[in-house]
């Protein structure tokens, strides 16, 4: 609540308690919606019409970034419910989806791809069950849970074989949301992310291209940021066309995307009383780098410096190279490399994809000095105290595949990087008398599981890696040496790390108080050599 209340204080300019319609349009300016979205937000968020006050703010928002899905279903009714009348005719659904549209247009975003008329005309007769020309709340909350996908997409993005939010990470960090300190950054971010792939599409055309040119390696699309304050916040994608390829190799096409970064899922959201842009982490690691987690699970942003951005520029060709010709790679599959300004990001596929909750995680990279966190939620290399049983032909291929890897980032002069672990134990998992909510019986909710790992398995990348067959992961021999039920996932990360002169003085002046062969820094080839050492440990 400390934290919703520092967004409302931000918000509340005229410092009176409360935010009036003028208030709530600045806070919503750089989204481009109109008068009439916010005077909507002002309603959903206040117990009156004309202004909010702090308590009902947090109330609300506690609700949209935290509830459950039926109570933010309820939200978006009365949202819904421009004339409060107790149900929601068409033609009010026509004005919120109208101007839902033209907020995307006034932000750049191109919405020829549907019409709204069409998509107001599909939603309406999915949601009016009683086919009596109006909705009530509980038709819209039943409906609306039951096919979220239809109303995230908005009509704009193909949302029908799109992937079931990944349970993995129960803690993705801190929602972001409007009149947060991150919230313009987040909006520069989703925006910029979705002109660039619609430019791409534009510019290089939306399929795969068999053979690249030298220059699409060093190409890239600078261009401003609509309704960004002056000076224009500057957007720039580095090698727009070899990531469409890397992603395409991957199995992600355009829509899926966008339904996961760009701001059409945040407004599509909102007809769900989902206010969910994306969430914020800071990293644990020294770099204090921001990770922000797509609101499905599925991807996760990074800000990075900018010597990383040009090491991976610098080494583009080969990595794309070396990700074609090994599809089982351990490394961290990257989605775009942007700037917002001088600010480098960039877009990765989060290792924990799976239905199931990650219990522990390990990051680990053979050294020993400073490798402990015992407390923390990400573990270190001294705190790894076990043996993984897994099948004989997995554990060779997978100790093989990371030798591979390390001699590739060996290669590419690149130090540093760690193995990312995380294990399920399915002795953790939930009764299914956990599982029940307001809204499914019991059976449904298994019904549900068992749909998203069976769509899961079928829209998982184009070439699945051996260790993410099951159910993201891999599963681990039991005593019996059976396959179990707990499973293991593996990533390889942070390997934008060059050995250049300022690694080289790091090793240097911390080798004159600590014996080297415990620092975490060292040349490529005895990283990588002590790297796959330390590796093969991991496993009976």
């Amino acid at each position: 609540s400390s934290i919703l209340t520092q967004q409302f204080q931000k918000i509340d300019t005229n410092k009176n308690g409360k935010l009036d319609l003028s208030e709530m349009k600045n806070a919503l300016y750089i989204m481009g919606f109109d008068d009439f979205i916010a005077q909507l937000f002002v309603k959903i968020l206040g117990e009156t019409h004309d202004c909010v006050y702090l308590q009902d703010f947090l109330k609300t928002l506690a609700i949209m970034t935290k509830g459950s899905e039926k109570k933010k279903a309820m939200v978006a009714f009365r949202m819904l419910d421009v004339d409060n009348n107790g149900y929601i005719s068409k033609d009010e659904l026509m004005r919120v989806i109208e101007s839902l549209y033209n907020s995307l247009r006034a932000i750049g975003i191109d919405t020829t791809r549907s019409n709204a008329k069409d998509f107001v005309n599909t939603l309406f007769s999915y949601l009016d069950e009683n086919n009596n020309g109006t909705i009530t709340r509980d038709e819209y909350v039943n409906k609306a849970i039951k096919n979220k996908m239809l109303i995230r997409g908005l009509g704009l993005v193909n949302a029908s074989g799109s992937l079931p939010p990944s349970k993995a990470l129960t803690n993705r960090g801190i929602a972001v949301s409007f009149g947060s300190l991150n919230w313009t950054f987040v909006l520069h971010i989703m925006i910029g992310i979705s002109l660039a792939v619609s430019k791409c599409s534009l510019y290089k055309g939306s399929k795969f291209q068999d053979s690249l040119e030298h220059k699409d390696f060093e190409d890239y699309i600078t261009f401003p940021v609509l309704r960004s304050p002056a000076p224009k916040i500057m957007f720039t994608d580095y090698a727009p066309a070899v990531f469409r390829n890397i992603r395409y190799l991957y199995g992600i096409d355009d829509s899926e995307y966008m339904l996961s970064l760009g701001p059409e899922q945040l407004q599509g959201n909102l007809l769900l009383g989902n206010l969910s842009s994306l969430y914020m982490r800071v990293s644990e690691g020294k770099s204090g780098s921001l990770f922000f987690t797509s609101h499905d699970g599925y991807y996760m942003v990074k800000t990075i410096p900018n010597n990383e951005k040009n090491t991976l520029l610098r080494m583009l060709p080969q990595y794309y190279d070396y990700i074609k010709a090994n599809p089982n790679t351990l490394l961290m599959r990257l989605c775009g490399l942007h700037s917002i300004d001088n600010q480098a990001i960039i877009v990765m596929l989060n290792v924990f994809i799976s239905t199931k909750e990650i219990n522990e995680i390990y990051d680990l990279k053979g050294s020993t000095l400073g490798r402990s966190n015992p407390n923390g939620s990400v573990k270190k290399d001294l705190d790894w105290k076990k043996k993984i049983a897994l099948p004989k032909d997995i554990k060779d291929e997978l100790l093989k595949q990371i030798e591979n890897d390390a001699m590739f980032l060996q290669q590419s002069s690149i130090c540093d990087y760690s193995l990312l672990i995380g294990i399920h134990h399915a002795s953790d998992d939930p009764d299914q008398s956990e599982l029940h909510n307001d809204v499914f019986s019991e059976s449904e909710n298994q019904t549900q599981q068992m749909n998203a790992s069976v769509e899961l398995s079928k829209r998982a990348p184009k070439r699945v890696p051996f260790y993410t067959t099951e159910d993201g992961g891999t599963r681990i021999l039991d005593e019996n040496g059976q396959k179990g039920n707990d499973i293991i996932f593996f990533g390889i990360i942070d390997y934008l790390t060059d050995y250049g002169l300022n690694k080289k003085l790091e090793r240097f002046f911390k080798s004159v108080a600590t014996d080297a062969n415990q620092l975490s820094v060292a040349p490529p080839d005895q990283y990588a050599k002590r790297f796959c050492e330390f590796m093969k440990t991991l496993f009976l």
